[in-house]
């Protein structure tokens, strides 16, 4: 199971994103300052690129559902 989270475009952004956000607050305490815009931004971006994915995973499951399915081979 923890396998297929790493293999997961969507989970490895929010990872990613979770990290990133930890890593300003920590430079925060040490005296370097990110603005907040900026980490808004980034998380922006994050929700926009996760949900994009979800919309695309959406597709190719319905596509899947969609598609033809193939003959079965013939009895010999």
């Amino acid at each position: 199971m923890l396998k297929s989270v790493f293999q997961s475009k969507k989970a490895l952004a929010c990872i990613v994103g979770l990290v990133a956000v930890v890593l300003s607050m920590l430079l925060g305490k040490l005296g370097v300052s990110i603005p907040e815009d900026r980490i808004e931004e980034m998380v922006a971006l994050l929700c926009a690129y996760v949900l994009g994915q979800g919309i695309s995973d959406f597709g190719k499951g319905a596509k899947q559902v969609d598609a033809p399915k193939p003959p079965p081979p013939p009895v010999a």
